[in-house]
């Protein structure tokens, strides 16, 4: 298993310190930009497994190609006439999972139930490729 950044632009002293301090190598493509290849973009999200971002054009246009994507929203109530809100899919994209903030302004919850469950993931799948090997790519 290998994980990847989908943000363009230079996020390399991010990716670094979480490497440095979590030990997570996380592949990055600098010349990966949707603003420039759409296109490029586009097959890049479509060969994920997973796809985890906010409520932005990656998600978007990851949930429009069939990628499995999970989706962090704030609060009900601010994204409730697009998302619904008491759903956790969407209308608009099948493979798209929803996890919102229980109130106001508190990202936290989401973020710990969405890395519970992909911890719960990742600890049932077989790596079907090593970081290593996907430094090849």
């Amino acid at each position: 298993m290998c994980w990847v950044n989908a943000q363009y632009g230079d996020c390399r002293a991010e990716l670094d310190c979480i490497r440095a301090e979590h030990g997570i190598p996380i592949h990055h493509w600098p010349d990966l930009n949707p603003l420039h290849d759409v296109d490029g973009f586009a097959a890049f999200l479509a060969a994920l497994d997973l796809v985890i971002s906010i409520d932005n054009s990656t998600a978007h246009l990851a949930g429009a190609l069939g990628t499995e994507t999970w989706m962090l929203l704030p609060f009900a109530s601010e994204t409730g006439w697009r998302w619904l809100t008491q759903r956790t899919d969407t209308l608009w994209y099948a493979g798209v999972r929803l996890w919102r903030q229980p109130r106001p302004g508190q990202w936290s919850p989401v973020v710990e139930a969405a890395a519970r469950e992909l911890a719960g993931r990742v600890s049932r799948q077989p790596d079907a490729i090593d970081d290593d090997a996907a430094a090849d790519f």
